[in-house]
């Protein structure tokens, strides 16, 4: 798992319109534009501090996040050196949840071989893209590809897809059928066999009743002409 997606930076510039009671606000906005582009979270933490007396909730949420991929992108520096402790205490600084942080997170468990806790973060962050309100710009396509490959090995390691689909059958994490345009056509699902016998384990059981589940509600037939 050692191709991981490029974390892109928010590149988008907010501007903030507005008289009177948004004053405060805009005085604060060149520095907080200008800490943003040097992806400076040292000076955009007190900013945050200051602002989000004053802001509106957009504005607020577009710096959050701002700040959790700027978090995320020296996270994943450190992860790729292996000082993983490091890359942990940088997610710790980003004041809230976006894609970019969970993959981070997913890298690290899967470093460490957690692949419970790494298949989690993977899934997590293929829901988040897909949540265009969480995710208001979405990633590249080749990006959301790899977020998936990496989620979709994960979840093959761990040997079940209970984060992936429900006991009612509900989709989720790399069960979705559609991740802003990408479409998966091909899906790796764990269905065990105990060695050297050609009946399902229990575990294998439980993950071939939800997929059965899950497929009666996603799957369309294709009937023959």
């Amino acid at each position: 798992m050692q191709n991981r997606p490029v974390l892109s930076l928010v590149s988008g510039i907010v501007l903030l319109l507005g008289s009177g009671g948004l004053a405060a606000c805009i005085d604060y906005q060149a520095q907080v534009n200008q800490a943003v582009r040097a992806h400076d979270l040292d000076s955009l933490e007190p900013l945050f501090a200051t602002v989000k007396t004053h802001c509106p909730r957009n504005y607020l949420e577009w710096l959050r996040r701002s700040m959790a991929q700027i978090a995320a992108a020296q996270a994943d520096s450190l992860t790729q050196q292996g000082r993983l402790d490091e890359a942990s205490e940088w997610l710790k600084r980003a004041p809230t949840v976006v894609w970019a942080t969970q993959v981070v997170r997913g890298d690290i468990a899967a470093r460490r071989k957690h692949w419970q806790a790494a298949a989690q973060y993977y899934n997590h962050a293929l829901d988040l893209i897909a949540d265009e309100e969480a995710t208001p710009q979405a990633p590249p396509q080749t990006v959301i590809q790899k977020v998936f490959q990496l989620a979709s090995q994960a979840q093959v390691l761990v040997g079940n897809i209970d984060d992936t689909v429900s006991r009612s059958g509900e989709a989720s994490g790399m069960m979705l059928g559609n991740i802003r345009g990408f479409k998966p056509s091909i899906r790796l699902i764990p269905i065990h066999f105990p060695y050297d016998a050609s009946v399902l384990s229990e575990k294998g059981k439980k993950a071939a009743r939800q997929l059965a589940t899950y497929i009666k509600q996603y799957v369309r037939p294709v009937w023959p002409n």
